[in-house]
């Protein structure tokens, strides 16, 4: 993973609703020219960190931000 030098990268946000489905979109985004992904596991159906979050880092093509934003509604 090398990140272009002059200091302005393209962050591409993914949305998917199974791991395989976001890993598939990070090979997507390489492709596309993005320097690193925001990996939005809110929206992936039944995660498991512990189970789901190895499949997404190990091997992964770009360097990732890992987001999980949880609403609580009363």
């Amino acid at each position: 993973m090398v990140l272009p030098d002059n200091g302005c990268y393209l962050c591409a946000p993914l949305v998917a609703h199974t791991v395989d489905e976001m890993v598939e979109q990070m090979h997507l985004a390489v492709s596309q020219g993005a320097d690193i992904v925001e990996l939005r596991i809110d929206h992936i159906s039944n995660f498991h960190p512990s189970r789901d979050l190895p499949l997404l880092l190990h091997g992964r093509p770009l360097p990732v931000i890992v987001t999980y934003r949880y609403i609580y509604v009363c």
